[in-house]
């Protein structure tokens, strides 16, 4: 057993709850500390219980705890650890205990959003106004951070908060126990999951499974961050003229985000309903279950980003990827790129779906190099750096 003992704070997407796992394998005595409202749970994330060994539930992370909470709180919470990976809002409350997190790990919004200054109901400013400034202090003061590259989005927002850039991975962390997808008991989980019998009757009718997860926000302005650009899978599907071979496409999507109820009016509109199929917001296993029998994964379309959770899911499942990723961008962060379809647009996407059907799914092997790409820069390097980090060597 090594001798650091690691807390992972925060879980946002269940990104932590798969982290853990890889750190667990290595030995690690690591403990995931997830914060009062935190919605994604490890038990979503996995088909055992071996999560009860190592989570604990905080009694603070969220904004309104932040005035409350005392220092003492915090630091009795985390007693007995001596090395920090955190996300979300554990900066700030990190900071206000006098700690330094030895790793950031930014999902997005932690770091485009809750550093700076909103105007809220008067009664919150000074208490937002100190927890703004103690989030972006806590990612100064940070020690590494990791982050894949995502074009200059969030490269800018670290310019601002004033990061160095030798502080920064360039390399993410690994988002998904991909040893789980490999395994005899996911398998056995597919096949008696009901959505495995809804996929398997649309494949027997000669229909390609095009999988959707990503979160509907393409018609109701959130921030700049946070459009997805739902709405071009939609209107590129109906783009292609020859109705038959529309008809050989088929959407899986959730009913996950605020634009649900937008994206089902434009389906209607498109006359498209006969081509897709709603679930209702799922737990990760669940959703991969459908991924995994899918053929076509279809990320943001809107955004560039290079990677993100339901990127690594299907890279892991060694999907055809479709998604925003201009290649010339990223270029500069790694030798190869995994193979991918670029689309950023409704006419994009029907001529990548055009391709696809051109070809035929079964005659596109970018799966499987895909998959190698991300085992060795997704989740190699990353853990390397890591256990670089917690071991302290130059």
């Amino acid at each position: 057993m090594k001798k650091n003992r690691i807390a992972l704070i925060g879980n946002m997407n269940n990104n932590f709850g798969s982290l853990i796992r890889y750190l667990i394998d290595q030995s690690y005595d690591a403990h995931l500390f997830l914060f009062d409202n935190d919605f994604f749970h490890p038990q979503e994330n996995t088909l055992d219980n071996v999560w009860e060994k190592y989570t604990t539930r905080l009694s603070w992370g969220s904004l309104d705890s932040f005035k409350i909470i005392s220092e003492k709180k915090i630091k009795g919470d985390l007693k007995g650890y001596n090395f920090f990976i955190g996300c979300g809002s554990s900066p700030a409350f990190l900071l206000k205990a006098g700690i330094i997190l030895d790793v950031f790990i930014p999902y997005g919004a932690d770091l485009y959003k809750m550093p700076f200054f909103r105007i809220l109901h008067p009664k919150r400013m000074l208490t937002m106004l100190s927890f703004y400034r103690c989030q972006r202090l806590g990612i100064k003061n940070s020690k590494r951070i990791f982050m894949a590259p995502t074009g200059g989005i969030l490269e800018n927002i670290l310019n601002k908060i004033e990061v160095p850039k030798e502080k920064v991975f360039r390399g993410g962390v690994p988002m998904i126990y991909y040893k789980e997808l490999e395994s005899e008991p996911f398998k056995k989980f597919v096949k008696m999951h009901p959505i495995y019998h809804t996929i398997q009757k649309l494949k027997k009718d000669g229909k390609y499974i095009i999988f959707h997860n990503s979160r509907h926000c393409w018609s109701t302005f959130i921030d700049d961050n946070s459009f997805k650009g739902n709405n071009f899978l939609f209107e590129g599907l109906q783009m292609i003229e020859n109705k038959k071979l529309r008809d050989k496409l088929h959407i899986i999507t959730y009913e996950y985000g605020v634009d649900v109820e937008a994206s089902k009016k434009l389906i209607s509109r498109l006359n498209i309903e006969d081509n897709v199929t709603w679930i209702k917001k799922s737990p990760r296993t669940d959703v991969l279950a459908a991924l995994s029998q899918s053929d076509i994964f279809v990320g943001q379309l809107a955004l560039s980003y290079f990677s993100y959770g339901t990127i690594y899911e299907a890279l892991a499942l060694e999907k055809i990827i479709i998604h925003n990723r201009p290649s010339h961008i990223y270029r500069d962060s790694y030798s190869k790129l995994y193979p991918m379809i670029h689309a950023d647009s409704s006419i994009t996407v029907a001529n990548a779906l055009l391709k696809i059907l051109e070809k035929g799914v079964e005659n596109i092997n970018i799966g499987k190099a895909a998959n190698s790409w991300f085992k060795k820069h997704l989740i190699e390097e990353p853990l390397d750096e890591i256990n670089r980090l917690i071991n302290n060597e130059e």
